[in-house]
């Protein structure tokens, strides 16, 4: 599915793909639990996990 930077990713804090995205670059977040601990995504629910891991993979391969 494609997704533009608006959409949310993570619907319990209410985080955009194009927000994630830019606290992963700036911040330097390699792992899922780097993207946790900084951003909570992932945190409450868990659902959003694998697009986290799917836009991780897509920034640093």
């Amino acid at each position: 599915m494609e997704m533009d930077d608006d959409f949310e990713i993570c619907h319990c804090y209410e985080v955009t793909r194009g927000e994630l995205i830019k606290a992963i670059r700036d911040k330097e977040l390699k792992t899922l639990e780097e993207v946790m601990d900084e951003t909570e995504v992932g945190t409450m629910c868990g659902g959003c996990i694998p697009d986290v891991e799917d836009i991780l993979a897509e920034i640093w391969g």
